[in-house]
C-alpha cells in the first residue's frame, strides 16, 4: 500500500511512500519514496530499495524538494534519519548529522527551509527540539555539489571513504 504523502501547491507533483512493485520498472517491491508528475503520468523511485521504513513524505509547494524519514527495519543498527531530495539537481542530503533521530515537518513554498524535529539517537528520554534547516547554507551547497560530484564521476570508489557518505 501507499502511504504518507503530500502534493505541491498547483497539484502537479505528489510525493508518496510505497511497497508496491508495480510503480516503476525492475522496482522488486521494498518500501521506498516515489514521486509522481501527475502532468506527464510519470512516477520516479528517489530512494534506493533498502529493507527500510519510509514515512514523514513531504513535498514543498513549488514540488521541487521532496523530503522524508527513514526507518531502519527490525534488527537493523541503524538511526531513523531524515533525508531532503532536490528535484532540479537530483541529489539527496541527509538533514541532520547521524547523531540525531529527525523527522521533517514541513517545507517553504520554494524548498529553501525544512521543519524537523530532533531528537538525541538512541536515547528515550532526549527532549524533541523543532528546528528550522536552511537547505542553501553553504555548508549545505557543499553537501550538495559532493552529491554532484559522486554521480558524475566515472568511478565513485575513487572518492575517499569519509567524502562517500553525505550527512549534513
Amino acid at each position: 500500500p501507499s502511504t504518507s504523502g503530500g502534493i505541491s501547491d498547483d497539484g502537479r507533483f505528489v510525493a508518496f511512500a510505497s511497497d508496491a512493485n508495480n510503480l516503476t520498472l525492475g522496482d522488486p517491491g521494498n518500501a521506498d519514496v516515489f514521486l509522481r508528475d501527475l502532468t506527464t503520468s510519470t512516477t520516479t523511485r528517489l530512494t534506493a530499495n533498502l529493507p527500510v521504513f519510509y514515512s514523514g513524505v513531504r513535498i514543498s509547494g513549488d514540488g521541487n524538494v521532496v523530503g522524508y524519514s527513514r526507518q531502519p527495519a527490525v534488527g537493523q543498527d541503524l538511526l531513523s534519519q531524515a533525508f531532503a531530495f532536490d528535484r532540479t539537481t537530483l541529489a539527496t542530503v541527509a538533514v541532520a548529522p547521524t547523531l540525531f533521530e529527525v523527522v521533517i515537518q514541513d517545507f517553504s513554498h520554494d524548498g529553501r527551509f525544512a521543519v524537523v524535529t530532533a531528537r538525541l539517537a538512541n536515547t528515550t528520554n532526549s527532549p524533541v527540539q523543532v528546528m528550522r534547516v536552511d537547505l542553501t547554507d553553504a555548508w549545505f551547497a557543499e553537501a550538495m555539489g559532493l552529491v554532484q560530484r559522486w554521480f558524475t564521476l566515472e568511478d565513485p570508489t575513487r572518492l575517499e571513504p569519509a567524502e562517500r557518505e553525505v550527512y549534513v
